[in-house]
């Protein structure tokens, strides 16, 4: 499967309607974001990311990392709020580990069809123990909380290059 991926880039995207608390205030906002990862499958067997976000239709935040062929990390971001930490390889596609916050745990999966010619993308996530997910905004700085999170649209396409 990784073979057929060569030379291809994968771009995964999704909506989001979230709400986060200010934890200083107690202050609650609504939020919209537009989310892009894109995996670029190099014939060195290295895969480089890129992740990026749009808030509110402004302030976009982006990560671009690069990983070996067993998908681990060699550059990137060393912090930051999001990031992809790990990907790994299954029978008919991959997993991107992200963190999230403090204690938020994200996935995006990746199934791809025969041939390298099309995919389906899910997003996944996880809370901590509490049900909720702290974190530094890096819209304000401030220490926010994820009160809610809904995620629609998740689409997945596969083009050369």
């Amino acid at each position: 499967m990784r073979q057929a991926l060569v030379g291809k880039t994968i771009v995964v995207s999704w909506s989001e309607s979230d709400r986060e608390m200010d934890i200083s205030s107690g202050d609650e906002t609504p939020y919209t974001v537009q989310t892009e990862a894109r995996f670029l499958f190099g014939a060195d067997g290295q895969i480089a990311t890129r992740y990026d976000r749009t808030i509110n239709d402004r302030r976009p935040f982006s990560a671009a990392q690069t990983f070996d062929a067993n998908g681990s990390l060699l550059t990137g971001p060393a912090s930051g709020v999001y990031k992809i930490v790990k990907i790994e390889f299954q029978d008919r596609g991959f997993a991107a580990s992200l963190v999230w916050g403090n204690h938020g745990a994200q996935q995006i999966r990746v199934a791809v069809g025969p041939g390298a010619s099309a995919c389906t993308g899910e997003f996944l996530q996880g809370t901590d123990r509490t049900g909720g997910t702290d974190y530094i905004s890096p819209v304000d700085g401030k220490k926010k909380r994820s009160i809610s999170r809904q995620v629609s649209g998740v689409s997945c396409q596969i083009a050369n290059g």
